[in-house]
């Protein structure tokens, strides 16, 4: 756990703006949705929640709504909100990441954002 810390940390360093708002729709039982909470929490960011990654149409209203500018979802959910999101609820995302499980290959159709993978440590 301490890695995808580490991780989680280098990426806001040299990715993360003041202005940028994260969109974290992992539960915070899960120990990814956890770090992504501290990691806003951390360097002062606005944070969207949403717990209940499942519900793509949500997830999609709820980025779109508050303009989120970075998602951390596992590479199934992001798989789910390409099929049932539109490209528009997701234009203001500007660096997606993947983790807690592998990313076995590019996610089909992803918008043209950092799309990085959060477990290979």
């Amino acid at each position: 756990m301490s890695a995808v810390f580490t991780w989680l940390s280098s990426l806001a360093r040299r990715k993360v703006s003041p202005t940028d708002r994260v969109a974290d729709v992992l539960p915070l039982s899960h120990s990814f949705g956890y770090m992504v909470f501290w990691l806003a929490a951390s360097r002062g960011l606005a944070l969207i929640f949403h717990d209940d990654p499942r519900e793509a149409a949500t997830v999609g209203d709820l980025v779109q709504i508050h303009r989120a500018t970075i998602l951390l979802a596992t590479p199934a959910f992001l798989q789910r909100y390409l099929h049932r999101c539109s490209p528009a609820q997701f234009g203001s995302l500007r660096v997606v990441v993947a983790g807690a499980e592998k990313l076995a290959a590019p996610l089909a159709g992803a918008p043209p954002v950092v799309l990085t993978e959060g477990e290979a440590l």
